[in-house]
């Protein structure tokens, strides 16, 4: 019976003993994995403070006059700057006539090309040189196509011809180009015999920024801003303002500087200053990122929507041709420490956060510069007596918190 008894309390305690060292594991798994204090670390972050609206493009505009009695072909790219006086389009009699031309005009910018590369003194001819402005032309024209500046890509490709040129009298590939310019202007002749009558000029009235398409808004939507409603403007937007009848072949932009309409509703009206230097983003390839200030607000008295005016002066192929965009106004970028804004604390009017550093736990205030939907950005500024730092643990979850506690 003895025997049983102490078996039978050596086994119990030997199960006690199990459920001890198993309840210990669990508690220092507990105290290792788990914490009463959840944290996320404070990183560097930039956030820009924008607005995305329809807007509206309004210029000083003037029509060129004119008429073409046969095939209309256009020597100035849209964007380009022209003068009074100046041949802005050509008409020719048919197609064909378009077409030799056309090619008469290829013809002459292959021999000017070729003349210059064979002319170049040997000296100035190191194939590593030549090498790497290939390159760079080449890069150059890929950017130019992506960009959708296509009123660039002419005169890129030609440096690029010039280039390669070169490369190939410098490397003796080509002694010259003699041959192929006497081919090209035996081809410039006989596409010069084709030709079945004089060419016709237009030249241009006044000078500008050149724009060849016309939309009906160029009377209508002038730099008189207060001449139009917010209404007005907003149906300019929408494309329910009916265009005007106009004639020309063209249009030019006076001066440098060009406008954009937006009409804003009352509560967002206070995110534009005038004066207030603005980058614009027009979702277009080229078109990001454009420097420009905010003109001037004219609020409606009625609605309290206002109509936000723009003033820029960057000009682009693309640019000059655009009427109604969906506009995006970055105001300003900030770059600071990003934390939750549920870390938020404050002692006494000072606004920071707890900090875990270690065991110990740290009140650190903060200067904030910006403050988002679920977050704060904070001065990442080294000054003061406990800074908040790049990396650091910030407390978002737990009680009892207070400057020097030890957890």
């Amino acid at each position: 019976m003895s025997q049983s008894y102490g078996r039978m309390t050596h086994l119990l305690l030997g199960a006690l003993l199990v459920v001890l060292l198993a309840s210990y594991s669990l508690y220092t798994a507990v105290r290792y994995f788990y914490s009463p204090y959840q944290t996320m670390t404070a990183f560097s972050y930039t956030v820009s403070d924008s607005y995305t609206g329809g807007a509206v493009a309004v210029r000083d505009e003037a029509l060129l006059d004119g008429t073409a009695d046969g095939v209309l072909s256009y020597v100035c790219a849209d964007g380009e700057v022209i003068i009074p006086g100046m041949t802005i389009a050509e008409v020719y009699s048919g197609e064909e006539d378009l077409y030799w031309q056309t090619m008469m005009n290829q013809y002459q910018n292959e021999i000017r090309l070729l003349n210059e590369a064979q002319s170049t003194p040997e000296q100035f001819l190191a194939t590593d040189v030549l090498s790497s402005q290939i390159n760079e032309a080449l890069g150059l024209i890929i950017d130019t196509v992506h960009r959708g500046q296509l009123g660039k890509l002419s005169d890129r490709r030609d440096r690029l011809s010039l280039l390669m040129g070169k490369h190939q009298v410098a490397t003796g590939r080509e002694k010259d180009f003699s041959q192929r310019i006497s081919y090209l202007q035996e081809q410039y002749r006989y596409a010069k015999e084709q030709m079945s009558q004089s060419v016709q000029e237009i030249r241009a009235q006044t000078g500008g920024y050149f724009c060849s398409t016309l939309d009906g808004y160029e009377t209508i939507l002038t730099t008189d801003f207060e001449r139009l409603s917010t209404e007005d403007y907003r149906r300019a937007i929408n494309q329910t303002m009916k265009p005007e009848a106009v004639s020309g072949i063209g249009k030019v932009q006076k001066g440098h500087n060009w406008y954009l309409a937006m009409v804003v509703p009352e509560q967002n009206l206070a995110r534009f200053t005038p004066g207030a230097s603005v980058f614009l983003d027009f979702g277009l390839p080229g078109c990001t990122n454009i420097p420009a200030s905010i003109n001037r607000i004219l609020q409606d008295e009625e609605s309290g929507d206002g109509v936000v005016v723009i003033r820029t002066n960057y000009i682009s192929d693309v640019l000059i041709e655009l009427r109604q965009a969906n506009l995006t106004v970055r105001f300003k970028s900030y770059t600071g420490l990003r934390i939750s804004a549920e870390a938020l604390r404050y002692q006494g009017q000072t606004e920071g956060v707890y900090v875990k550093q270690g065991a110990l736990i740290t009140f650190k205030p903060i200067e904030r510069i910006y403050t988002g939907e679920d977050f704060i950005l904070c001065s990442d500024a080294t000054d003061g007596e406990k800074p908040l730092r790049l990396f650091d643990e910030v407390v978002v979850e737990g009680v009892d918190l207070y400057d020097g506690k030890i957890i």
